[in-house]
């Protein structure tokens, strides 16, 4: 098989992309070798995230950093093949700060359809999309759905931070508002992964005002009621939420258990949906 061998644990946390133990990268294999997983009905995951701006103390690489080391990481737990990352999202709302790519929803809605029907036409029919960026959230699952109408394959739709928002919450140190974006939680999330690329002099603290019990504010909210609104109504800094109360401590917690779980439900996904294939 083709492996990427792990180089250290110091390297597996500050390296992006990570490195891994027995990980099958799928652009690193050969296609003799991806036919052997496509015998054992082996998993895919296909992540993707984004390339935008994350206040003035996070990188841009930072949801989908966050998001392929999670993906990694359960797939080596599990035995899962890891796709290509897709670097790039929907990302309208943010053009206004400098170095944030977007591409129009229809485009990242055609280029995930297209990649996991290439996927399930080599005959690797279960894919789950492991997704890092909220604005992909609304396409993931209807890229998901289109693919299952139109091959025989079963799609799985994931944003990782849903697997563990229980845990988001108990561990949480902000108020309502405080984990939404470059806040607590990526922040954390990025200490404990990439120290090196957080700046935490240059972190503010901006919440914006919460306009509803029914819209979003933050990751713990429940959010019946949708309106978008342009970043730059929200948010000057390009932070919302707080960033202050980070801690690598947390984002150890909330990363690891999002491998963990990540991970089961892949170990799920090889037996328990079999009634489900076509």
């Amino acid at each position: 098989m083709s492996w990427r061998q792990r180089s250290g644990p110091s390297l597996s946390r500050k390296r992006w992309p990570p490195a891994g133990g027995k990980v099958m990268i799928l652009a690193k294999m050969k296609w003799p070798e991806v036919q052997a997983e496509v015998e054992k009905g082996t998993p895919v995951l296909v992540p993707v995230g984004s390339t935008e701006q994350h206040g003035p103390h996070l990188p841009l690489d930072t949801d989908m950093a966050i998001c392929y080391y999670i993906a990694e990481k359960a797939a080596e737990r599990s035995q899962t093949i890891v796709a290509p990352p897709l670097n790039f999202g929907y990302n309208e709302k943010e053009l206004m700060f400098p170095g944030t790519i977007s591409l129009r929803s229809e485009t990242l809605l055609h280029c995930l359809v297209d990649i996991c029907l290439s996927l399930a036409r080599s005959g690797l029919r279960r894919i789950a999309i492991i997704n890092g960026h909220g604005y992909n959230r609304f396409l993931v699952p209807q890229a998901a759905h289109m693919v299952m109408e139109k091959s025989e394959a079963l799609v799985a739709a994931i944003t990782y931070w849903d697997l563990i928002s229980d845990l988001v919450e108990k561990h949480r140190e902000s108020k309502l508002g405080g984990i939404s974006h470059s806040c607590e939680f990526e922040t954390s999330c990025q200490l404990y992964l990439d120290p090196a690329h957080v700046d935490m002099s240059k972190a503010v603290e901006e919440v914006p005002p919460i306009l509803s019990k029914y819209t979003w504010s933050d990751l713990a909210s429940a959010s019946p009621v949708y309106i978008r609104a342009r970043f730059d109504r929200l948010s000057k800094s390009g932070v919302m939420g707080n960033p202050l109360l980070a801690s690598a401590e947390k984002g150890k917690i909330w990363v690891e258990a999002a491998i963990e779980r990540l991970a089961d439900f892949l170990e799920r996904f090889k037996q328990d949906f079999d009634h489900l294939l076509p």
